[in-house]
């Protein structure tokens, strides 16, 4: 067996190097996953959706109830609820923002409405659920498993997992299946599409459906592995927004890879300095970005 102890690397102890790449890659995981719901309605509607961070405290909150009465196990009780999630993304895109691409300047009308929704289900999530911070660690997801003298709890790994199952998925379905090429071309021109006997509407409220579902499995994952509150959509949103300013509005890659380079610089700069400064570098990283190329790593590319 390898001592942990007697392996170094630039002066840093294994552990401490297993540590922190553990955690950069749960932590842009769980970024990626919000990255790509808002890409993904970005990309197809042109929507940029101020609510999308409220259906990842749904997610979360949805499977600690199912927990908390029937006694549903959270890992199961996610995957339950996915089909509600996407019958509640189609419903918003069919009573809100149907309405918003019917309005002359859908873009700015799509973030006042969205915000109005935001409002709404916050306020709903707070008399609801209130507002102390839940966790959703329960065994055996909260016991360990030792990696190089490092503990990681089951709850991280099927965390990691379940992303990683939903990014293959969704990939697979936006560039394998007909109906994945129907939604890219309605993306890449939505007139042609729709004369080519494309649903429009039908690849709307998928796109919509596709971006709860992201954002509940987001909300489940950051529940089992930290702690989640009313609040954590918001917080979450805006990391989502800064990895697709980063990767690129629209892009799928850029959206995945850059969730996982933020994540890594993330949960390193979390360990080299005060946690707090954590947020002041990822901010500073974004500002460069823009400068430097305000389309993002991976701008103008598309799935």
């Amino acid at each position: 067996m390898i001592d942990p102890s007697a392996l170094q690397l630039v002066g840093v102890d294994v552990s401490t190097i297993v540590r922190v790449v553990t955690g950069g890659l749960v932590l842009g995981a769980l970024w990626a996953l919000v990255a790509l719901g808002l890409n993904l309605i970005f990309g197809v509607m042109r929507v940029i959706n101020l609510a999308h961070g409220e259906f990842v405290v749904f997610g979360a909150f949805g499977t600690l109830l199912l927990n908390e009465t029937l006694g549903i196990h959270p890992a199961i009780g996610i995957l339950l609820l996915l089909p509600v999630f996407f019958l509640a993304g189609v419903a918003i895109q069919y009573l809100v923002i149907d309405r918003v691409l019917e309005s002359d300047d859908p873009e700015l009308i799509s973030l006042l409405a969205t915000f109005g929704l935001f409002l709404f289900l916050n306020n709903v999530a707070r008399a609801v659920f209130g507002v102390d911070p839940r966790s959703l660690q329960s065994a055996p997801l909260d016991q360990t498993i030792s990696v190089l003298g490092v503990n990681i709890t089951y709850a991280r790994i099927y965390a990691l997992v379940l992303a990683t199952v939903a990014m293959v998925a969704l990939y697979y379905l936006m560039t394998r299946t007909e109906f994945g090429r129907a939604m890219r071309g309605t993306v890449q021109n939505p007139r042609l599409a729709q004369a080519a006997g494309i649903n429009r509407d039908r690849i709307y409220y998928a796109a919509f459906g596709l971006s709860a579902i992201l954002a509940a499995i987001a909300g489940a994952m950051i529940g089992m592995v930290y702690t989640v509150s009313v609040d954590t959509g918001f917080a979450y949103l805006i990391f989502g927004f800064l990895v697709i300013v980063f990767g690129g509005m629209g892009s799928f890659t850029g959206a995945l890879f850059g969730a996982l380079i933020l994540g890594m610089i993330g949960s390193v700069s979390g360990y080299v300095f005060d946690p707090g400064i954590r947020n002041l570098v990822l901010l500073l990283i974004l500002v460069v970005t823009l400068f430097v190329k305000p389309t993002g790593l991976f701008g103008g590319a598309r799935v």
